[in-house]
């Protein structure tokens, strides 16, 4: 139903220059595998409407989320729901994602303490890994000039620095990944993963082995 009401507003994704997918989970769907489907197959629709204009790009796709659960203020996504909502979005070729809430989630010092727990505990470093591992993916197999895409959309790998071999740490205010990928992790790449083009740039799918230590900004 969803594809069909979209295929009729080809004039408005002509003329869209972004797209805003919204990924809210509710509870019920705490930890849940569906969650996982849940975000996949909304994101993966706007990837498809994405490509559906006949141009040489594909115009950005920013995902909305939240770090609460839908419709109540106390309970915070896990990690593994960070997974199936940030996660499953950069892997499925996500420009971002555009995590907000209202003054009501925050409106006392509990909550507001409460935010910043979780935000130094879970969110923050997850955050830093799947940017750092979304960055070192470009670099190493689009040179740079393209964004890794899961080859096949359905499928649950995802774009993670290993944590055996890399350190998120914090330094001046910023977070930082330092380590060096192995040939195994980088293989996953090549097996599991593409190159979609930034706009005006070409790239393609070829991996460069990096030798020296990385250190992601």
């Amino acid at each position: 139903m969803t594809q069909k009401q979209n295929n009729k507003l080809m004039w408005l994704w002509e003329r869209s220059t972004a797209l805003f997918p919204s990924v809210y989970l509710h509870k019920s769907l705490k930890n849940s595998p569906k969650a996982a489907l849940f975000v996949r197959n909304r994101v993966q629709e706007a990837v498809r409407v994405a490509a559906m204009p006949k141009r040489p790009y594909t115009v950005p796709i920013y995902v909305f989320s939240r770090p609460l659960y839908r419709d109540q203020t106390k309970a915070f996504e896990t990690q593994m729901d960070l997974v199936n909502t940030v996660g499953e979005s950069a892997a499925l070729g996500a420009s971002g994602v555009v995590m907000w809430g209202g003054t009501k989630d925050y409106n006392n010092k509990a909550a507001c303490q409460s935010l910043s727990e979780y935000l130094s505990s879970t969110f923050n470093p997850y955050i830093a890994n799947v940017t750092a591992a979304a960055m070192l993916c470009s670099n190493v197999l689009c040179q740079s000039h393209g964004r890794c895409v899961r080859k096949n959309y359905n499928s649950s790998e995802y774009l993670h620095l290993n944590p055996t071999y890399f350190s998120i740490l914090r330094a001046g205010g910023r977070y930082i990944a330092v380590g060096l990928p192995t040939a195994s992790d980088l293989n996953a790449w090549v097996e599991n993963f593409t190159c979609q083009c930034y706009a005006g740039w070409s790239c393609a799918p070829e991996l460069k082995r990096p030798t020296r230590i990385q250190v992601i900004k």
